[in-house]
């Protein structure tokens, strides 16, 4: 029975999974407008500005490649992709000058805040009716679970 359970769970949680993987590539109708609002459809370009937003003074063409799982020259394009449009610059490693390190401009701070923003409007929106006590337990519950998941995938 205890096999049957832990089955069940993680069938549950896999599927909870895979409705958020799908929620995040799939572009709602909803989204779409909100991006054509503020000017621009650059969501694919986000996993590259939130690894440089992440990795700050660290950002490298390879360093956002381990940390997104893209290959490097899927992160190439995306870093090249971003500086045509604006939100990224390269700037000379000051400890290293053969390093070009990459940093987001105004415009891709600002693209990277309304991303952010608007992931937590459509979390908040979700968990209107749960408790606060919920709520908590769930940021608990997903913090400890995606370290998990990470330390698992560098073991």
């Amino acid at each position: 029975m205890a096999r049957d359970s832990k089955q069940s769970d993680l069938r549950a949680i896999e599927l909870a999974m895979t409705e958020i993987r799908r929620r995040q590539h799939r572009r709602t109708l909803r989204e779409s407008v909100d991006l054509r609002a503020w000017g621009r459809d650059d969501l694919g370009l986000l996993p590259a500005l939130e690894a440089i937003e992440e990795l700050g003074d660290q950002a490298t063409v390879g360093a956002i490649a381990t940390l997104t799982g893209l290959d490097q020259s899927r992160s190439s394009r995306l870093v090249s992709a971003a500086i045509k449009s604006g939100y990224v610059v390269r700037v000379a490693s000051q400890s290293d000058g053969r390093s070009t390190l990459l940093r987001l401009t105004r415009s891709g701070e600002r693209f990277v805040r309304f991303a952010h923003e608007y992931r937590h409007c459509q979390i908040e929106e979700a968990l209107a009716s749960w408790s606060h006590d919920d709520r908590h337990q769930l940021a608990a519950f997903m913090t400890r679970f995606s370290r998990a998941i990470k330390q698992t995938a560098s073991a």
